[in-house]
Formats: C-alpha cells, structure tokens, sequence
C-alpha cells in the first residue's frame, strides 16, 4: 500500500489501537536505524519519539527534531531521545510522517515497515527497582546514621569503616560480612557494583 490517504488511514487505525505502553515503530524497509516511535503512555497520552542514536553512528539534524517542537533531557547527547507530546493519533501521524521526510529523507508514498512492541516490562521492573530502593535506603541509613549518597546511575554508595561499596541490587548480608572481614584487615578498596 503506497497511496498516501491509505497509508495515513492505516497508520492512524494502528495508533487509535495502542494500549497504554505500547508503541508503533514507522521506517523504511531495510534501514534499522531509521524509524520514528509513536507511543501511548501509561495514561493514554500519545508521544512521537525519535530515538537515540548508538555511539559510532552518525548523528541526526537538531534542526528539523527541534524546530517542530521536540525536546530532549540532554538534547547535546546523541544516545538520548528526542519526543513530543501529541493530542490525536492524525498529529502523532503526521508529525511521524514529517520527521521522516525531513530527517530520514523517504518519501511520502516510500514503503513503511510497521513494528509494533510495548515499554511495560521496563515500565514493571522500573516499579520494582523503586519499590526495592524504598526498602533498602532506611537500612543503609541506619547502618550509616545519614542518609547514603547516590552516585549518577542512582546507586547507593556507602563508606562503612575502611570499606566503600555500592550496590544496585540489596545484597546487603553479603556486603556487610564483606565490611566487617576488611575492617580488621585494614585494607581500603574502591567502591565496587554488586
């Protein structure tokens, strides 16, 4: 199906039918890194997203993301995604559409592959990892007496005596007898990830 109006129809069915964390991937055939993302969040809201770029390959225009209307949290790091905010699933459309002329250069009646996926298991295990922080941060705040600082990936990292360690997971029984044999060595190690 290449005739415009059908395409736009087709499209428009496909994002009307996304349920919450779900998305519909647009791009051309045989070019991997060429696609557009239209997603339905959590609350039913419709985003467009331009997905980051893997490091060694080439970058996109900020130009064409930017000037309609797109925005990054780190817009001068080309691994993060650009995205905006769309009201119906006919301006998600059409806002695809025009990113991939504009940045992708493909042509209105070029052939699209349509993949469809969902973000919900990332979304789960972004819950547990908020629910397990909750958890831990009191007994790492107990055993330091002060709230444990986090490094950039959100780990703790607590100094314990003459022993640091961070921790991304609550390997906690395993980290303090770690602790409590280097303190009577005497032996101070750099922070390490658990």
């Amino acid at each position: 199906m290449t005739e415009p109006a059908a395409v736009r129809a087709f499209l428009e069915g496909e994002v009307e039918a996304l349920a919450p964390l779900s998305f519909v991937a647009l791009g051309p055939p045989g070019k991997a890194l060429s696609f557009v993302e239209i997603a339905r969040g959590l609350e039913g809201e419709l985003a467009v997203r331009v997905p980051g770029r893997p490091p060694r390959v080439p970058t996109l225009a900020t130009d064409a993301r930017a000037l309609r209307g797109f925005s990054s949290e780190r817009a001068a790091d080309p691994t993060q995604p650009w995205a905006r905010r769309a009201s119906t699933s006919a301006e998600a459309v059409s806002l695809a559409r025009a990113l991939l002329l504009e940045l992708f250069a493909e042509k209105l009646d070029a052939t699209l592959d349509v993949v469809h996926g969902s973000q919900w298991a990332e979304h789960e295990a972004r819950e547990r990892l908020r629910a397990l922080r909750a958890r831990i941060e009191p007994m790492l705040a107990a055993i330091a007496n002060q709230r444990p600082e986090q490094d950039a990936d959100g780990d703790y990292v607590l100094r314990v005596g003459t022993c640091a360690w961070s921790s991304r997971r609550a390997w906690f029984r395993r980290a303090s007898r770690s602790c409590a044999s280097s303190r009577s060595r005497t032996s101070v190690s750099p922070p390490r990830r658990i």
